[in-house]
């Protein structure tokens, strides 16, 4: 293991990638991270991003697509008919560049300023919906009602799920698991500048 090699404590590798040694263990036992991660680990390791990400030089064949749609916003999310379309590749008026190993990998414009200043309004987050949910990470949360939101992944427990926002000025948000319609990963971030018109 390249950790181990360079003698790093997963401490160190925690505060380089902005998260926590939970999250370290877990991708280390085999859990996706996301690229934004990556990107920051690689410096680290002193190893590519490519080879960090796919696991491998030869592994970068896995990349589906580097065209993520953008396919609704936070506050309205990707509508039922999106979803029923099994998530198309390519399908959205706006899409990012971004390294993708999945074909189900999506976008959604940022509205309003809870997950400020880690996620800014008009940038989009980018979705995994294949991925696992981790605690302490941001996450897109669809409930029953419709309504979407990005939030960071507090708790699920006792049957509820414990949502809470960047922002202090926001409250944690609660609701039933019988209210949740999906919950997907966010593994990226993209600036404003890297949104571009289909």
């Amino acid at each position: 293991m390249r950790r181990e090699e360079l003698a790093l404590s997963k401490t160190e590798l925690a505060k380089a990638a902005g998260s926590s040694i939970t999250m370290v263990s877990k991708w280390e036992a085999g859990m996706t991270m996301g690229i934004e991660y990556a990107a920051k680990i690689c410096e680290k390791l002193d190893i590519s991003l490519i080879w960090l990400y796919y696991g491998g030089i030869n592994s970068s064949a896995t990349c589906v697509t580097t065209k993520i749609p953008i396919v609704g916003n936070t506050q309205a999310g990707p509508d039922k008919e999106w979803f029923n379309l099994d998530f198309p590749a390519g399908f959205g008026d706006s899409y990012i560049d971004f390294p993708a190993k999945g074909r189900n990998v999506y976008a959604l414009k940022v509205i309003g300023d809870s997950m400020a200043p880690r996620i800014l309004e008009g940038e989009a987050v980018i979705v995994d919906p294949d991925s696992e949910p981790a605690t302490g990470e941001e996450v897109i949360v669809r409930l029953e009602s419709g309504d979407v939101m990005v939030k960071t992944l507090a708790a699920i427990r006792n049957g509820q799920i414990f949502l809470d926002s960047f922002n202090n000025g926001y409250s944690r948000m609660t609701f039933p698991l019988s209210e949740v319609s999906c919950i997907h990963p966010v593994i990226g971030v993209a600036r404003s500048s890297k949104i571009k018109t289909a």
